[in-house]
């Protein structure tokens, strides 16, 4: 199971993606990712249970209208779904 937060781009150009996810520290952790146009601009990483509590993220990418940006979160590496609890923030800003 993925839970995804997806941006759809409306404008041509560069944007400046910053924010982190936040893990529970109990359970084995959960995986995340961020994909733009399906593609992985942050690979899977495990956070939380014994890994490190967050990942932050702060990059330019380019993009067209209609791109997407997609946040993922999954279940991590037993698929248990105990303790997944993970806060998301983000913020994307046109670059002049």
């Amino acid at each position: 199971v993925k839970a995804v937060r997806r941006w759809t781009s409306s404008v041509n150009g560069n944007v400046h993606i910053v924010g982190d996810f936040q893990g529970c520290t109990q359970g084995d952790g959960v995986g995340v990712e961020i994909l733009v146009n399906g593609q992985p601009v942050l690979a899977r990483q495990l956070i939380g249970g014994t890994n490190t509590a967050a990942k932050y993220f702060d990059f330019v990418q380019g993009v067209s209208k209609g791109a997407t940006v997609d946040f993922v979160v999954d279940a991590g590496p037993a698929l248990n779904m105990n303790f997944d609890a993970t806060a998301f923030h983000a913020q994307i800003l046109l670059v002049p």
